[in-house]
């Protein structure tokens, strides 16, 4: 009988963690599966770009998040590692852009996590200045 309640226990569990993982995706890396080009793909016209405001932009069918500071430029996914929240619609201090959904916290310049509850760091991009247009790779694309 106790074997019986073991393994009666022991499905119900899996199926549960299943269909949080699959279907609610609970703690599932939201970037993990993002493709990343081989080249620079331009995304946005200079003369379009503030500075310290946050741009959503696509680069290979993927959202990217863009902040400019002064001369300088960074990218990162758009879609929070955590629970997949929008960063382009969160709020940024200095370099660092804040989730909209659960207040993870990412610096803009490495991607590394600053605060949680998010642990996974999000894909970075490399941005480059060309005949006006702001362009972005991802770095270590898939």
């Amino acid at each position: 009988m106790l074997g019986f309640a073991g393994v009666v226990s022991v499905s119900v569990a899996a199926y549960l963690g299943g269909d949080m993982v699959f279907h609610k995706g609970t703690q599932v890396n939201h970037t993990a599966w993002e493709a990343g080009g081989e080249d620079y793909e331009p995304v946005l016209a200079l003369a379009d770009v503030s500075d310290r405001r946050l741009y959503r932009v696509t680069a290979t069918g993927v959202p990217v998040v863009l902040l400019r500071m002064g001369d300088q430029f960074y990218a990162i996914s758009a879609t929070c590692s955590h629970a997949g929240g929008p960063l382009d619609e969160g709020e940024v201090q200095g370099d660092v852009v804040q989730c909209p959904w659960h207040g993870s916290r990412f610096s803009m310049r490495t991607g590394h996590v600053r605060t949680g509850p998010a642990t996974m760091a999000q894909p970075r991009y490399a941005v480059r200045v060309q005949g006006g247009m702001i362009e972005v790779k991802r770095i270590g694309g898939h």
